[in-house]
């Protein structure tokens, strides 16, 4: 009976600890990334302002500048309900948007950390310096092999017209 009594209270402790020390708790759990990481996992990633929205938990967009993918007519799901992990947009507000690319359609949840775009300065910034390339960092190769077979060019004529001067002497 004592054992019993002790394993009642024991547990009784042990419960109201965990209670009494619990965050609070969301259905949706989401994990802090860093801006790279959502550019890795994420499909596209646009700024847009929302220019109307649907009952699906769609909203569609006036893409302003797109960094990553695309996004053909505009339309992200946010899913249906933004207290199930879905998310909601408000029209005529301008958001930085991360989505993926699933069933066909793109979407995006409350973990995908989207932003009014008045507040993605540093996420922008990042995006612009990983994604954003001028044509010169793009393109240096192509321009490097140019002006090797350039020179190789050079080189060759050079010789070859060297070789044919003194066979004419």
């Amino acid at each position: 009976m004592k054992r019993m009594l002790i394993l009642v209270l024991s547990l009784s402790i042990l419960l109201t600890c965990s209670i009494i020390s619990s965050d609070k708790v969301s259905a949706c759990s989401c994990m802090s990334l860093t801006a790279t990481e959502k550019i890795q996992i994420n499909d596209t990633i646009f700024s847009g302002t929302v220019i109307d929205r649907d009952y699906q938990g769609g909203f569609i967009f006036n893409v302003d500048k797109i960094w990553k993918g695309e996004l053909p007519d505009g339309y992200v799901n946010g899913g249906r309900d933004p207290g199930m992990c879905g998310t909601s947009f408000d029209v005529g507000s301008s958001y930085l948007v991360y989505a993926d690319y699933r069933n066909d359609q793109y979407v995006t949840n409350m973990c995908s950390d989207n932003m009014l775009l008045s507040k993605a300065t540093d996420d922008i910034q990042i995006l612009d310096d990983l994604l954003s390339l001028n044509w010169l960092e793009k393109y240096w190769l192509v321009i490097l092999l140019g002006v090797v077979l350039l020179l190789t060019s050079l080189i060759t004529w050079t010789i070859l017209r060297t070789i044919s001067k003194k066979r004419t002497s």
